[in-house]
């Protein structure tokens, strides 16, 4: 065996080393995606060909499976569930990413961490929901003040646990300080109309239903 062979299997080892350690590195990094170094074995040119000539290094192929999506607390950050990539431009051009963490700069264009503007189409014209037209182009959110609205309705969707055990009501009559006079809660962000933020707690009781009278009849002497 000789000393080039040996390198190159010390030299694919360190590549897959690295790789690894930079998979490590990066698991807290939003959008990163691991790579996997890939190896092939090298063959002599001579005729017969002449195997047992060391490793090569083919390719560091990249993993796209989807991640987890957890909850920032930032409203402008965005997962994308699947396939997809997100549109974005810099100083070098268009590129893509799916790291959905994107802030307001100072002009009002929604753009990633390191500046880069997220593109996106604009509305047709009217403002069809659904509808887009043209050319990608940097999104821009306008920043000027508008007047407040208040909360005039909500919709709640829930699903509620099948597990909830009947409340006897008439033993713990509802009560917001009282738990076992409810089963379930949410909170909703509400407005008045001034534009200050409030929230509305809605509860959820499962009441016991009324015993039933049983009725029947007797067969026999």
């Amino acid at each position: 065996m000789s000393l080039s062979t040996e390198l190159s299997g010390v030299n694919g080892a360190q590549t897959d080393i690295d790789t690894i350690g930079n998979n490590i590195a990066n698991v807290n990094t939003t959008g990163f995606k691991l790579s996997d170094a890939q190896f092939s074995a090298l063959y002599g040119s001579a005729i017969p060909v002449a195997p047992g000539q060391g490793v090569n290094t083919t390719s560091l192929a990249q993993a796209f499976t989807e991640g987890t999506i957890t909850q920032t607390g930032n409203p402008l950050d965005v997962a994308i569930d699947g396939n997809g990539f997100f549109q974005v431009q810099s100083g070098s051009g268009i590129a893509y990413t799916r790291d959905g963490a994107f802030h307001l700069d100072n002009t009002g264009h929604l753009v990633t961490a390191s500046g880069a503007e997220v593109m996106g189409f604009p509305a047709a014209s009217g403002g069809a929901a659904g509808t887009s037209t043209g050319s990608p182009q940097p999104i821009q959110i306008g920043q000027a003040n508008n007047a407040p609205v208040a909360t005039s309705t909500l919709a709640l969707g829930v699903n509620l646990p099948a597990s909830d055990a009947p409340i006897n009501t008439t033993a713990h009559p509802f009560s917001v300080t009282d738990p076992k006079s409810y089963n379930e809660s949410t909170t909703t962000t509400v407005y008045d109309s001034l534009g200050a933020s409030g929230s509305l707690t809605t509860f959820f009781t499962q009441a016991s239903a009324p015993a039933r009278p049983i009725s029947g009849r007797r067969i026999g002497s």
